[in-house]
């Protein structure tokens, strides 16, 4: 926005930008902003006021004595944190520290909300649809584009829609099968402090009694409502009697946490994710950054023209109908065609993965297989979605000289199938 003030405040008009020098355009419309925007990317943390604790970084690994304080202190960090960020990857869950630590979170956290799971494919996908469709920008792949490019992206876009497929599944497929007993630790001393330490957490038993005032509390009960956050018997004597008791034992306390996990907790992150061919309308909006910077130049510069010519040659009857006009295929069908590409190629190489599942013997030989079904079916998708937004513009076009009924119908149609692609499916 400030980019194009500048440019109106240079050129005295609207239509004026579009007789601004071609570097000028580039640079302010298209450049600045994508720079800026990957400068925060990368940067913005700099000047973020929150501050985070990392356990493996703030743990001293050189001094032994010093390692054992701050592990020692992990439940007090954990419990004073607001919020748990938990970077995913392949080995999260089958490690016995994360899993000591998101337990610790879980029974001290305000809410399920509290708890936030980001895998670490995320930012790869965006950073590479953000260079992907800058490419496409650049390439102005488009009606005239060649056979080679859809072959080319189709081979990316396949490429990265597995990655995501695969890593997303075996995420839910984690927490869905997780069970504290298998997590590894690479000092099997440190297995039965980590798991009492999960006992006293989720033992009922030790939980403060409940209790009820049948008078409104004053001052003099401050003391008293301290004591009553104190467990009525202690974990000794717990551990002497509880054969005798209707008290919950080891196994069953450590499958409450192998519950909560597998259920609440993988439930919340459907909710934030979605299932594996699930992708965020967000998400696309970012992605499809550089379409939209590029679509706010056509307009602004009148596809290459003064405005006047290009109105003309375009067939409308003034200059401010051809801008009208091409702003609402530029700035709505256009982008709005891209998003529901993602969430296509998503769903069409899930299919081609689910139809051809690699075995351990011939692993090589259905790698290949998918890679090339996969390549060809997303170029295939792209051809389509193409070829749609191309109908929809005629439509739009003709509706210019006639009547606004396709167009509104057009985009009706674009609306309800994002409706449809983004709209999330429970596991």
């Amino acid at each position: 926005l400030l980019a194009v003030l500048c440019l109106l405040l240079r050129a005295g008009s609207l239509t004026g930008i579009a007789e601004q020098p071609p570097w000028l355009l580039n640079g302010s419309i298209w450049a600045w902003p994508l720079l800026v925007f990957l400068a925060v990317y990368f940067l913005g943390h700099l000047w973020d006021s929150r501050c985070f604790w990392f356990d493996r970084i703030c743990v001293d690994q050189q001094s032994a004595d010093l390692k054992l304080q701050t592990i020692q202190a992990i439940p007090g960090f954990v419990s004073q944190s607001k919020k748990m960020l938990v970077l995913w990857d392949n080995t999260y869950f089958e490690r016995l520290w994360c899993n000591y630590e998101l337990a610790i979170h879980v029974k001290t956290a305000a809410s399920l909300r509290a708890t936030k799971i980001v895998p670490l494919w995320m930012p790869l996908w965006t950073l590479f649809w953000i260079c992907a469709d800058t490419m496409v920008a650049l390439l102005s792949a488009s009606e005239d584009a060649a056979l080679w490019l859809y072959v080319l992206f189709g081979f990316l876009y396949a490429a990265f829609c597995f990655h995501k497929l695969h890593g997303h599944k075996h995420m839910l497929d984690q927490m869905s099968t997780f069970d504290l007993r298998n997590a590894k630790c690479a000092f099997e001393d440190d297995r039965a402090v980590i798991e009492d330490t999960v006992l006293n957490l989720f033992d009922e038993a030790l939980e403060p009694p409940i209790r009820v005032a049948f008078e409104a509390p004053d001052a003099s009960d401050a003391i008293a409502d301290e004591e009553s956050q104190e467990p009525l018997i202690s974990v000794e004597t717990l551990r002497a009697i509880r054969h005798v008791t209707s008290y919950p034992g080891p196994d069953a306390i450590i499958d409450q946490f192998n519950d909560y996990v597998r259920g609440p907790l993988r439930q919340n992150l459907v909710t934030f994710l979605g299932t594996e061919e699930y992708i965020s309308p967000q998400m696309c909006v970012v992605a499809t950054l550089p379409i939209w910077l590029q679509s706010v130049m056509s307009v602004l510069s009148c596809d290459g023209a003064t405005c006047e010519k290009s109105a003309a040659d375009g067939g409308y009857t003034s200059v401010y109908q051809y801008m009208i006009t091409n702003a609402v295929l530029q700035l709505l069908l256009l982008p709005f065609g891209l998003l529901i590409l993602y969430p296509m190629l998503l769903r069409a190489n899930k299919f081609v993965a689910d139809a051809f599942q690699w075995t351990s013997c011939d692993h090589a030989m259905w790698w290949l297989v998918r890679v090339v079904l996969g390549t060809c079916v997303s170029a295939l998708v792209m051809w389509c979605n193409d070829h749609l937004q191309l109908a929809l513009r005629g439509m739009l076009f003709f509706s210019t000289k006639s009547s606004a009924f396709l167009a509104f119908a057009a985009y009706a149609f674009q609306c309800f199938f994002m409706w449809f692609l983004f709209r999330r499916k429970e596991s």
